[in-house]
């Protein structure tokens, strides 16, 4: 019997990820802080999956080391996919005890694993943010300069240099998926695209006058949830570098993501889109595309849905849950 860990289980790439991973022969335990089986459920209808036969949830807070030890103990995993901690970036520079709490979930699954001899293939989400603000205009790589300018991105770069160090030291199957921008259904209000896709809906209905954002020109890898949980799947099935790239490959800016939604709702854009630079963050990347060549050379992923197909089905969403309210 395989049996995987999902950290963060109820997060998007949790969702799609146990999805793939569901076939006979295989066990999959789910880890959230906060939320049960039903709450969880609730997310695959969403996304219009069947929730996995062979996934089940365990309520453990991993910022106990205790805790963490106990349960890696007992499950003794075959593969861990570490997605668990919040990813609003915003969030992190309001309450220190998210970048705090991505370090130390980290340690402690690590520590215990280390400790119990234990060294099952293990993907850690690193993020696109810890690339920070770049002097080129160019899609970024394995190995472009990290510059980290956030307390999210920070705590993301520390882990991402302790895998490198555990992948060399215990010759572990240890490897950092660096995710750039991806997107779906399931995506709180607060995230761009949500934002832009929702405020629009609202325009049609005549509930408000028009969007805010803090820039049109900005550009960014833009991918849809299920595509890189198909990559996380791959990256687990073989034996792994220290990191790898996770992107479309393809940089489109806000300007093209609002054009697109303001013409499959139906709304005209005119003075009806307002730019306010006080919403953007320090230090905040103009351009952030990646290079996605590696995982693609070596293990054949690439994205599948364009961003031009994959809003709309956001879009879908939207409107049916506004219909519904």
């Amino acid at each position: 019997m395989e049996k995987i860990l999902i950290t963060g289980i109820s997060g998007q790439d949790g969702i799609f990820l146990s999805n793939l991973l569901d076939k006979k022969g295989v066990e999959i335990l789910g880890v959230s802080r906060l939320l049960n089986k039903t709450d969880i459920e609730k997310k695959f209808k969403i996304v219009n999956l069947k929730y996995p036969n062979s996934l089940s949830i365990i309520n453990t807070d991993l910022r106990s080391y205790k805790d963490t030890y106990k349960l890696l103990s007992e499950y003794k995993p075959n593969k861990i996919f570490n997605l668990t901690g919040p990813s609003s970036v915003y969030d992190s520079f309001l309450d220190n005890n998210i970048p705090n709490s991505i370090l130390k979930i980290f340690d402690n699954i690590t520590k215990s694993l280390i400790n119990q001899k234990n060294f099952p293939t293990f993907i850690q989400a690193s993020s696109s943010e810890m690339f920070g603000k770049q002097v080129n205009k160019s899609p970024l790589t394995e190995d472009s300069t990290f510059n980290p300018k956030s307390p999210y991105a920070i705590s993301k770069f520390e882990n991402h240099k302790k895998v490198e160090e555990l992948n060399i030291k215990y010759d572990w199957n240890i490897s950092s998926a660096i995710l750039f921008n991806h997107d779906s259904e399931l995506r709180p209000k607060n995230f761009l695209l949500k934002k832009i896709i929702t405020t629009c809906i609202k325009i049609k209905n005549g509930e408000v006058n028009h969007l805010e954002v803090g820039s049109t020109d900005y550009v960014r890898d833009w991918s849809y949830a299920g595509d890189i949980a198909k990559s996380l799947k791959i990256l687990s099935e073989n034996q792994l570098d220290s990191s790898y790239v996770i992107g479309s490959g393809v940089g489109t800016s806000i300007r093209k993501v609002i054009e697109i939604v303001f013409e499959y709702i139906g709304v005209d854009q005119e003075d009806k889109v307002k730019i306010n630079s006080e919403l953007l963050r320090k230090n905040d990347p103009n351009y952030i595309v990646s290079n996605p060549n590696k995982i693609e050379r070596e293990f054949g992923w690439k994205t599948e849905e364009k961003i031009d197909y994959w809003l709309k089905k956001l879009i879908d969403y939207e409107i049916k849950f506004q219909n519904l309210r």
